[in-house]
């Protein structure tokens, strides 16, 4: 997509998986190194999904913690939340 994106966009970027850069500001975020690191790699999407939230503001954080608890596996909650928060970290450095 960062082929077709403005200038004035903003692209939220694994940079553990993509590395080349579009002419937009870019957020990047080691989503699937982190995930895969301290948690397990198949919630690298959850850890993109806190970035987003803690660099945008678009919801709450308690508004997605509950988006995700609702629509997570029975017995994954725990590790959805800590993905979830290790995005919100990640998401609110500069």
């Amino acid at each position: 997509y960062g082929a077709t994106a403005q200038e004035s966009a903003v692209m939220l970027i694994d940079s553990t998986l993509v590395h080349s850069r579009p002419k937009c500001r870019c957020i990047e975020i080691p989503a699937t190194g982190q995930a895969k690191a301290s948690l397990k790699v198949i919630v690298a999407n959850i850890v993109m999904l806190g970035a987003l939230v803690a660099a945008t503001k678009v919801v709450s954080e308690e508004s997605l913690k509950k988006a995700i608890l609702d629509s997570v596996p029975k017995g994954t909650e725990e590790l959805n939340v800590k993905a979830m928060q290790l995005g919100l970290e990640l998401g609110k450095q500069p």
